[in-house]
This record gives C-alpha cells, structure tokens and sequence, in this order.
C-alpha cells in the first residue's frame, strides 16, 4: 500500500485546499508521516498531523500560473521531499527544495543550496530542472541513490543547432560533448566554404595556412559561448583539431558532404 501512495504522490503538487486567505497542500512524506504545507501572505508553514505550524519559509512572490507546492521523492530513499515555489519570471517557475530526512520518528527539512526550475520526474525518475533562456532552455538533471543525489547532467543551447552537454559522476567530474540540440548525437559539419582557414585560437587572430576545402567532413568538439567558432577534428591523412569560424560549416549539409 505504502508503494502505491508514494507513486501517487511522486510527481504531483498533493492535494491543495482553502484555509481562509491561504492555500493548503497535503501529502504524505512517507508512510505514517502526513504533511501540511501552508501558502499565507508570501510565507511557507509546514505542520506535521496536527502539531502546530511552523515557519518554512519566508519572502516568497505569489501569484503565476505554476503550482506552488511539490511533493516527489529526488533522492531514492522513498521519502518524499518538498519544493515551494519562490517566484515567477516570464517562462521561469522558480523552486527552493527542502529535502526530508526522518530519523528516529524526527521529521527534518534541510534546504538544498540551489533554486530549481519547473522541477519535475523524468522518465527514470531523475530530479529535472528547467530554465527557460529566451528561446533556449538550460536542463539540468539529477540521479538520487539512497538519500544522497547529485547532478548527472547540464545542457545548454548554443544556438538553434547545437547545445554543451556536461556529464558529472558522484564525485564531480566531468567531461562534456557538443551536441545537436535535443539530443545526445554528437554534432559534425561539413566545410561550406571553398576554403576555411583554421586557427589556434577561437579567433581570427590566430589563422594558420592550413585550410579545409569545401565538402570536408567534420566533428565539433567544442564551441565558443556565442557559438560563432568552433573547435573541430578532421580526419584526413593525419588528425587534424583547429578551431574554424561557424560561418564556414553548415550542419545541414552534412549528409552531402564529400559532394564537390
């Protein structure tokens, strides 16, 4: 019974109800352990049963459309854990997260250091963070593995082609790859241009006189913020790795490079 309430309450806001001029949401944090978190004049309460409500947190912005109380478990240890809603901002719904430990029958809420964005479940039950950059978004995912949980991921659009994608372990290394966006197939280009200069720095200040010729294939490895120079290997008679201005590739024509 206890496994069916918990997937019930993973990924929803609980139940939400009126208390004269605030909003009340319920759910249950783990078997036994019933929830009150209380919405009254820009302030969180919490209550635990019946006990008293006590200050969660403060300062807050209501109104926005998003819900302002989450209940889902971020860290695999089948206790649920609670985000309230800080602010709205244009497409942003902003989140502080408390997470629960339950310790010999003691409720606590630690707050976490970071602000999620429209916090949601993914498919394989990953903590899922958005925040809307004017057309782009910056998706950060989490992997939760009994009570401890950390950052798994860190996508971000380059432009409306590629996007960084930053892999974490448990222990915070990282490695990352430069992505068509949406997706985890690395990006290669083919050379548009009759001859493209390569540099040893993003920058035009650093042009060689070695060049790819128009129909080259190749594979980005990295990207200025801005996108407007790539880091990219060649594979011809030896490897070759440059960086080469975004002006001379087109990702669109990959599949007919090689013609002339």
């Amino acid at each position: 019974m206890f496994l069916i309430l918990l997937l019930v309450q993973v990924s929803v806001p609980g139940f939400a109800s009126a208390e004269k001029n605030a909003k009340v949401f319920n759910s249950m944090l783990a078997m036994g352990y019933e929830v009150q978190v209380k919405l009254e004049k820009n302030k969180y309460w919490f209550r635990l049963g019946d006990n008293e409500w006590v200050l969660l947190k403060g300062d807050v912005l209501e109104g926005g459309g998003a819900v302002e109380v989450l209940f889902m478990d971020v860290n695999d240890n089948n206790i649920n854990d609670v985000f309230v809603k800080l602010f709205e901002a244009g497409a942003n719904s902003l989140y502080a997260l408390f997470v629960t430990t339950i310790r010999d029958g003691v409720v606590l809420f630690s707050e976490h250091g970071e602000v999620f964005g429209s916090p949601y479940l993914n498919g394989q039950g990953e903590l899922t963070s958005v925040k809307h950059d004017g057309p782009f978004s910056r998706i950060e995912i989490y992997k939760g593995d009994r009570g401890e949980f950390y950052r798994s991921e860190f996508r971000e659009a380059i432009n409306s082609d590629l996007e960084r994608v930053t892999t974490y372990d448990q222990h915070g290394e990282t490695n990352f790859a430069i992505s068509f966006l949406g997706t985890n197939i690395i990006a290669d280009a083919c050379i548009i241009s009759e001859r493209a200069y390569l540099s040893r720095i993003p920058s035009s200040l650093g042009i060689t006189k070695t060049y790819l010729v128009k129909g080259d294939r190749v594979v980005v490895l990295d990207s200025t913020g801005d996108g407007n120079w790539l880091k990219v290997r060649y594979l011809g008679k030896i490897v070759t790795e440059a960086w080469v201005s975004q002006e001379m590739l087109s990702f669109s024509a990959v599949d007919h490079c090689g013609e002339r």
